[in-house]
């Protein structure tokens, strides 16, 4: 079955659906026709098999919490070794519900309170969030940008 939603020329109006993107704009002290880079969002249509895996997956019914299984992580370790050469097992995988949460926890897991942090490399999309969490576990930015 072929793709169904590849219009990326199609203008898709978001505003008034509750999204963040565009409706908590004013909420965060942004201009009402603000163009909101600052969130991980799209303004295209979700792939039609996505849309019809989801559909798929509702009709059972049941919407209870589910698990990762070994299908996910070889997905994971697969798109890896294409993109970047690498091989990682499924044990060094840890999924997380995003990736605020994701450097979050490795703010905690690997500064200890009070110290110094300096981000390295590029400024991620997240940056005011991920900052939140520098301070959020009691450790300090050491310099650098944000």
């Amino acid at each position: 079955m072929a793709e169904r939603n590849l219009d990326f020329d199609r203008i898709i109006n978001r505003r008034n659906t509750d999204c963040l993107k565009y409706d908590f704009a004013v909420k965060r002290g942004m201009p009402a026709d603000v163009l909101p880079l600052w969130v991980a969002d799209m303004d295209f249509e979700t792939s039609s098999y996505i849309e019809d895996a989801l559909v798929e997956r509702a009709k059972m019914g049941i919407y209870g919490y589910s698990d990762a299984q070994t299908p996910y992580f070889g997905a994971v370790a697969g798109w890896m070794k294409r993109h970047h050469s690498w091989e990682p097992k499924e044990e060094w995988l840890v999924k997380t519900p995003g990736v605020v949460f994701a450097l979050a926890m490795a703010v905690k897991a690997y500064t200890e309170p009070a110290a110094g942090y300096r981000r390295r490399g590029h400024r991620p999309a997240a940056g005011g969030r991920s900052s939140h969490a520098v301070s959020q576990y009691g450790r300090r930015r050491a310099g650098g940008w944000g």
